[in-house]
């Protein structure tokens, strides 16, 4: 059985302790397999560190909309095309909502003048 001595513990191990690499003379990679590991853990927190993330699995909350954020809504809807902060309410949705089939109409119309139907 073939050994090879670790890169980084220095520790005679087994072929099958090391990854496989085919690009490496012997065909295995030269730092063994939990050494590897540990190099790679030791990465992963340096880089999460220097980017200021204590905890990656704790993503930071996604920005809030800014207030008066704009929603194209035609004029003759009869509601402001602003929101103080950012939502709608169920009455405007709805009013919205009861624009699309005249939208529709609108944009099919437009779409055979341009020759499409």
């Amino acid at each position: 059985m073939a050994t090879r001595e670790c890169n980084t513990c220095h520790v005679p191990k087994s072929l099958k302790e090391f990854p496989p690499n085919k690009k490496c003379r012997d065909g295995v990679e030269p730092r063994c397999k939990k050494c590897k590991q540990q190099r790679r853990r030791d990465l992963y927190a340096a880089k999460t560190k220097k980017a200021g993330k204590a905890n990656p699995a704790a993503a930071a909350p996604a920005p809030a909309r800014s207030n008066g954020a704009a929603l194209a809504i035609p004029a003759s809807a009869g509601l402001s095309a602003s929101f103080d902060d950012g939502r709608i309410t169920l009455s405007q949705a709805e009013a919205v909502i009861a624009l699309l089939p005249v939208q529709m109409e609108q944009l099919t119309a437009w779409w055979k003048a341009q020759d499409h139907g």
